[in-house]
Order: C-alpha cells, then sequence, then structure tokens
C-alpha cells in the first residue's frame, strides 16, 4: 500500500544503505556499546562533573520517548554555556526524520558560537 511509505522513516535509498552496511558489518559495534555500558560508567567516574570551558548545543525531540527533553532539564546545572534547542514533531531518530532542522541548528549555533 503506497499510503504506508509516507510515513516510513527512511526511504528505500537510504534503508538499502543501511541494509548494505550491516550485511557487511553486523550489529556487533553498537551492540558492544551496550555491552560495554558499566564498564564505560566506571572508567568515566572520575571525570569532571561539569563543562565550564567549551560551549554546547543540546539538540532535543519533541516526540522522543527514548530520551524525551524533559531529560535534559537541569543540565544548566552542570555546563555554563549551554543551549538547547527543540525539534518539533520529531521522534529518536531526529537526523533521519527532522535533518534540515537538525543541520539548521547546528550551523545556525555554530555561527553564533564560532562566527561563519
Amino acid at each position: 500500500d503506497k499510503s504506508d511509505t509516507a510515513n516510513q522513516l527512511l526511504t528505500p535509498d537510504e534503508l538499502a544503505a543501511f541494509v548494505e552496511t550491516f550485511e557487511a558489518t553486523g550489529f556487533t559495534g553498537g551492540i558492544n556499546w551496550y555491552r560495554n555500558f558499566t564498564r564505560n560508567w566506571e572508567r568515566s567516574a572520575h571525570l569532571p562533573q561539569r563543562i565550564d570551558h567549551v560551549p554546547c548545543l543540546m539538540i532535543c525531540a519533541e516526540k522522543d520517548a527514548v530520551l524525551p527533553p524533559s531529560m535534559a532539564d537541569g543540565m544548566e546545572d552542570r555546563i555554563k554555556d549551554l543551549e538547547k534547542a527543540l525539534v518539533m514533531g520529531s521522534g529518536h531518530w531526529t537526523q533521519q526524520e527532522k535533518p534540515e532542522e537538525v543541520n539548521r541548528f547546528i550551523l545556525d549555533w555554530m555561527g553564533r558560537k564560532f562566527g561563519g
């Protein structure tokens, strides 16, 4: 049914690119991040708890069920120069769902913070 394709996250060409990559590499790399989560947490325990000397941009997605925008509440307490942007109507995969908007937020922020 062609009406189903209007709500697809990826175009057929994009999906084919992911399939081709995963057929060649498998899922091990991504899964290893989760397998190693506790070790990463332990090894980063000594890192500073604040970011004071680097500007930061946090892009949140309005409809992200995995990392809702409310999870970014309080980041201002740990990051001196923080700017937040909200991608309206997007779920968790903002780069695929709203690439133009994400790029606009990044380029605008970089232009203001670093000139250009």
